[in-house]
């Protein structure tokens, strides 16, 4: 494997106005979510900014930078002219093979003096949190950095202020959904109980009654790849969105199973009479009226609109 692009020293190296250029390779070495750039020991930008592995540089393609993590390689595979770039490098800077992209050092993170507070024991408030997690969401953190700041919090070492700020930085940085429902409705498990999939079977039946109950799912994507009965796709520029699909194994599965779930959902109901389920639906019926009325009525309601920043907007 050898990147072949142009003659080294042609349009690469340090130019008159000072900026280090190379260019852009796509190498197909997954490297999972952290970006990682390969470069040359001997090539021009080493060389002039005294970059070594592990290094942390920012690498900027036309109008998208990114900090990527360098690894220093020896060797012909990768030519001097070149900066070869992950999978996930690849989709986050959007680069063209063979765009020239400018490479400097990444700027200093502020923020790594509150996850080094944090590692000898300091409380950290709304302001520390909020400049972390702003610097993790975008993409700034190494898997080192990453794992020094959960290291300093696990193990009940954030108090309950500390959690509350924590969470509210998280919010901050995220999005949140309008689902354009008066009421919406959510079912939490205790978790780690063997055998308990309650989700499965509560979930559906609510659902079908009218009710929006929203899911996400995290443990169980990662329990299915394991077992190959899914497959999941970065999304290009996003990587907290992916598209999963089903494996023909896994095909094989929910042909199996959806009938044995339904029959099941099926005999649960079955289990109240005709005038249990007309008080059910007539219930669920009476709470929806009831919350579309508060909400028509009474303005201390918020309304969540999804929006950068995770704002209330009324």
């Amino acid at each position: 494997m050898t990147a072949h692009l142009h003659e080294t020293g042609t349009g690469t190296g340090t130019g008159e106005d000072g900026v280090n250029t190379l260019q852009a390779w796509r190498t197909g070495i997954d490297t999972h979510q952290e970006p990682v750039v390969y470069m040359r020991r001997d090539c021009p930008v080493c060389r002039s900014e005294g970059f070594t592995t592990q290094a942390r540089v920012q690498l900027t393609a036309g109008r998208r930078s990114i900090v990527a993590t360098l690894s220093v390689v020896d060797g012909d595979w990768l030519a001097e002219n070149v900066a070869g770039l992950s999978e996930s490098a690849w989709a986050s800077l959007g680069a063209q093979p063979g765009q020239l992209v400018t490479v400097t050092h990444a700027p200093p993170l502020d923020s790594l003096s509150h996850v080094r507070a944090k590692v000898y024991g300091n409380a950290l408030g709304d302001a520390e949190f909020s400049a972390i997690i702003s610097d993790v969401a975008a993409g700034h953190y190494s898997d080192l950095h990453l794992a020094t700041f959960i290291t300093a919090c696990a193990g009940d070492r954030l108090d309950l202020a500390e959690t509350v700020s924590l969470t509210k930085a998280m919010i901050g940085v995220g999005d949140r959904i309008d689902w354009g429902r008066p009421l919406v409705v959510d079912k939490h498990c205790v978790g780690g109980l063997p055998g308990n999939r309650t989700t499965l079977l509560v979930v559906p039946i609510v659902a079908a009654c009218g009710l929006t109950m929203p899911k996400t799912s995290s443990r169980a994507i990662t329990s299915l790849l394991t077992k190959k009965l899914i497959t999941r796709d970065a999304m290009p520029g996003d990587r907290r969105q992916a598209r999963l699909s089903l494996t023909a194994t896994g095909q094989a599965v929910h042909d199996e199973l959806f009938p044995q779930v339904k029959a099941l959902n099926q005999e649960l109901l079955a289990g109240l009479g005709a005038e249990a389920v007309a008080g059910l639906d007539q219930a669920l019926a009476d709470m929806q009226r009831r919350a579309e009325a508060l909400v028509a009525t009474r303005t201390d309601v918020p309304r969540t609109y999804r929006l950068r920043g995770g704002r209330h907007v009324d």
